[in-house]
């Protein structure tokens, strides 16, 4: 699961990110450009006893922040298990409903990540929602606890501190050396997240946000849940209606996570992920051989002595491998290593609308030309040094605190190299790019409650399930299988590439979304939409 492009914000170097090529390298902007355009794991904690006190509703001072917007900051308990205890700063925002005389409600959203700000998509709701659903509903996006504008996981102070932290250490290991180092730095970026972001880490669990919406529903006046979920989102969304089966209207759940793979089987579902990302690439190279060279400049096999895009790239990636890659015409000559190539490949993967460029990225690596230099940038090979930011962003850190709270990850860093041994049968080259972001959770504090199950409780409603044939980050599969395990669900297909409908570019989905949110009636069992434009 990932969301938009760009994750690097906040290093330079091989590095980009705590979870470096993590599945959800999204920002809100590129989200509103898409639509414009010991091998044991942590044990499950019990969820919250139905005896636990009620947490007291937040009360809501709406403010005018441009553009017809209104923000406001409700206070939530750190712990639910002590409602009356220690209390944390949602941020949220909301555009009202343009008819308010027939307001129905609100719909709340999150884009993924985990750790993208929901006040950031908000903003685009015009680009999302239609006039129909906006005239009727607030659309309402906030920062889930650790994110963003809301009470912070924090592990750096400054980018440039991220930055000079992340430098040299690759994203995933090639060698014995680098494995000693990628564990290394793993355990030493926790330490830095637990001295400064403390018992927050403990707290950022799917179920905590599920609750924290629930007192954002109640504060708004609303008996019941309009939600709009990407990716992650998914997952939050399947968590939510599963503890509050009764308080579901209607939800969108696009990119869909299988719950419990996410839950409990965590290396399967990286694995499933990697097996997705390379058979996406199989269609790139596929998709790019039946374009031909005048439309995909990859496919020029003319010094190929066996005339295949497959040959053509395993030999791009031998010369990484022995360290005899630079970036076309640059002076000094600047390295692009093996995990800089594998890297830039599957974060395009996500974006069909990105692949044009990795054709004439690959091409310019393959003949050595200057022209593709730009070609190159646009997909972060090598990934670019960028002037710290002047405000910290704290995605990648909050994107690593949520998934290490909430899944089962091994809790012995020895474990990697056994694990990607195994997965590595299923998907030799994306499974490390996969496996190793999340590094950090070989010893990343224990979470006091997360969800685990049951998937199954009844929402009256059926959710709406849209799902990609071709995603290489939330696989096909994984909507097949959370349709199978939740309670009432209905999948739409959409026949094409890309992460989740929005990447692959289908204006049929994002339609039949806008009427579902309208009616809560989910299109016909065996729904298929197609997409708007080939990658070529």
């Amino acid at each position: 699961m990932r969301g938009m492009k760009v994750f690097n914000t906040q290093t330079s170097g091989t590095v980009p990110s705590a979870r470096r090529t993590a599945r959800w390298r999204w920002s809100a902007a590129t989200v509103l450009a898409m639509l414009t355009a010991g091998l044991v794991s942590a044990p499950a904690q019990p969820a919250l006893a139905a005896s636990t006190p009620t947490p007291p509703t937040p009360t809501l001072a709406w403010t005018d922040c441009s553009d017809g917007f209104q923000c406001a900051t409700a206070r939530v308990p750190l712990d639910y298990r002590q409602p009356r205890g220690r209390q944390i700063d949602l941020a949220l925002i909301r555009l009202p409903a343009s008819d308010p005389a027939h307001r129905a409600g609100a719909i709340f959203i999150n884009p993924g990540g985990p750790g993208i700000s929901g006040i950031g998509v908000a903003r685009g709701a015009e680009q999302i929602f239609n006039a129909d659903v906006r005239a009727r509903y607030d659309i309402v996006g906030f920062d889930p606890r650790g994110v963003g504008a809301s009470t912070p996981v924090k592990c750096f102070a400054t980018d440039a501190q991220a930055q000079a932290f992340w430098a040299g250490t690759p994203t995933f290991p090639i060698t014995r050396d680098q494995e000693r180092t990628v564990a290394a730095t793993a355990d030493e970026y926790r330490r830095q997240c637990e001295q400064r972001s403390g018992d927050l880490l403990r707290h950022v669990t799917t179920a905590d946000v599920a609750r924290d919406m629930d007192l954002l529903r109640a504060a708004l006046g609303d008996t019941t849940l309009n939600y709009w979920g990407l990716s992650y989102g998914s997952y939050l969304g399947e968590v939510y209606a599963n503890m509050f089966p009764g308080r579901v209207r209607a939800m969108v759940l696009d990119g869909v996570v299988d719950p419990h793979a996410w839950a409990d089987d965590t290396v399967d579902l990286l694995a499933s992920e990697a097996v997705a990302a390379e058979h996406t690439l199989d269609a790139f190279l596929t998709t790019c051989a039946a374009a031909g060279a005048s439309r995909c400049p990859f496919a020029d096999t003319s010094a190929q002595p066996d005339g295949s895009l497959h040959g053509k790239l395993d030999l791009l990636f031998a010369r990484a491998r022995q360290e005899m890659l630079t970036v076309p015409g640059s002076q000094p000559p600047q390295a692009i290593t093996y995990q800089d190539l594998v890297g830039g490949i599957d974060g395009a993967m996500d974006e069909p609308g990105s692949w044009l460029n990795l054709a004439q990225a690959l091409q310019a690596l393959t003949t050595g030309d200057p022209g593709g230099v730009g070609a190159l940038q646009a997909i972060g090979i090598p990934p670019a040094a960028l002037p710290p930011a002047a405000e910290y962003d704290n995605t990648g850190d909050a994107s690593q605190a949520v998934f290490c709270a909430d899944t089962a990850m091994p809790r012995n860093p020895s474990a990697w190299p056994v694990i990607q041994n195994r997965i590595a049968q299923q998907a030799p080259l994306m499974s490390p790019v996969r496996l190793y972001s999340e590094m950090p959770c070989a010893t990343w504090p224990r979470t006091v409650a997360r969800y685990t199950g049951p998937w199954n409780r009844h929402t009256g409603t059926p959710i709406l399930l849209v799902s990609v044939t071709d995603d290489p980050s939330t696989p096909y599969s994984g909507g097949e299988q959370a349709a199978r395990e939740l309670g009432d669900a209905r999948v739409l297909t959409v026949d094409g590439y890309g992460h989740m409908s929005i990447h692959a570019g289908s204006s049929c989905a994002l339609a039949a979304e806008n009427q579902y949110l309208l009616s809560a009636q989910a299109p016909p069992a065996g729904t298929h939409c197609g997409v708007d434009y080939a990658p070529f």
